[in-house]
């Protein structure tokens, strides 16, 4: 390949990418952003058990967040495949079969999760007001399930349709309506912790909505194809090939549901209800970092999906070295900030208590040397 071919690869993929990172870097912070929103107002408004219940959350939450990288993110990968090689009825199947199992999936979820919601309380912690705290806060977000699943994988598609601004908007707007509604069912109508979860929920039934009319606009080119269903062979192939490739991102985040419930459970044992206070602003501080992780990651995803649709391999490897130059700068600037001033951020989470900041400064501090491996480690589940 000559060097102007080469050079001309290099300028339109780093142009795509830098038109994709910053809307993609802005969707994973509005995703992440709610749950350490949640945290922060209710560690202000409710007090430290509060913020302590909600990082109890994070196995499960991930676990959802898991199935939306195993769907959304193979799904969007074939799709962006199949644009590639101008395949637009295979790119319209594979998008109906994902909302199809996405449905199926949230109805198995809440049938199983509702009536077991006091049992998986118990199971993650034994502190008899953490449970009741973490219950309250259970039961709304198990209600919110197809909102969540839907949402977060309708973002992927959006991006793999050439609107990544349209779906970082809209994410952004359902996480400023879950932040007004915290202050206002928090504070205002003291619903305790309940109104955090019930707050995030809605901001995201907002968000779903806004985020479906894209499908409903001339500028879409995805397009529901609901003969799909008349054909199950084709449909249970696509489901496979959604999860082969959706599979080596979603095992590395289910691991870290794994380790959550690990961690939360030899925390809790011996460090109580003040070691799950430090535990949960490292958990916060880890998911501020997956922001930039998903964000220089997923930015690749559509790209390399056209490239190799196209047979444009050195577009592949271009795409590639400038996700990992972006990860080896954030990582690294972010890694710093925590060693230099842990102490404004532990106070972000309303948590003043001189013994509470000193367990918390060597936690917060070890905890930041994890975030380049992580990084990369990512970055080529990803890839």
């Amino acid at each position: 390949m000559s060097s102007t071919t080469l050079g001309r690869n290099a300028v339109t993929v780093n142009k795509k990418y830098t038109e994709y990172f910053l809307p993609t870097v802005l969707t994973a912070m509005a995703t992440n952003i709610a749950m350490i929103v949640d945290s922060i107002i209710a560690g202000n408004l409710l007090g430290k058990n509060s913020l302590a219940a909600i990082n109890l959350m994070s196995p499960i939450s991930q676990f959802y967040f898991s199935i939306t990288i195993l769907f959304g993110l193979g799904a969007s990968s074939i799709i962006s495949f199949a644009k590639g090689r101008r395949d637009e009825k295979q790119a319209n199947r594979v998008f109906t079969s994902t909302f199809i199992v996405l449905i199926a999936l949230s109805v198995i979820f809440m049938a199983i999760q509702l009536p077991l919601a006091d049992s998986i309380s118990s199971l993650l912690t034994k502190d008899a007001e953490l449970k009741s705290l973490l219950y309250q806060y259970y039961v709304p977000f198990i209600i919110g399930t197809p909102i969540y699943l839907l949402l977060m994988c309708s973002i992927h598609f959006v991006r793999a349709d050439a609107r990544p601004k349209f779906a970082s908007n809209i994410v952004i707007v359902a996480n400023v309506v879950n932040l007004g509604l915290d202050f206002l069912f928090m504070g205002t109508f003291k619903m305790g912790i309940a109104g955090s979860s019930i707050a995030t929920v809605t901001g995201y039934a907002v968000g779903f909505v806004l985020m479906s009319t894209h499908f409903i606009m001339k500028k879409s080119t995805l397009h529901f194809d609901f003969s799909i269903l008349r054909n199950p062979v084709q449909f249970f192939k696509f489901l496979g090939k959604m999860v082969t490739i959706g599979l080596s991102g979603a095992l590395g985040t289910m691991l870290i549901t794994v380790k959550m419930l690990f961690l939360n459970t030899i925390i809790q044992s011996t460090g109580g209800s003040a070691g799950m206070v430090s535990y949960s602003v490292c958990s916060s501080s880890q998911i501020f970092m997956s922001m930039f992780i998903t964000g220089a990651s997923q930015t690749m995803i559509p790209i390399i999906g056209v490239c190799l649709g196209e047979k444009d391999y050195d577009g592949v490897r271009y795409a590639f070295r400038r996700a990992a130059k972006v990860l080896a700068i954030s990582s690294v600037v972010i890694m710093i900030f925590i060693w230099v001033a842990p102490e404004p951020i532990i106070n972000f989470f309303g948590i003043t208590s001189p013994t509470d900041i000193a367990n918390t400064v060597p936690a917060l501090r070890i905890n930041a040397l994890s975030f380049p491996g992580l990084s990369f480690s990512f970055l080529l589940l990803y890839y």
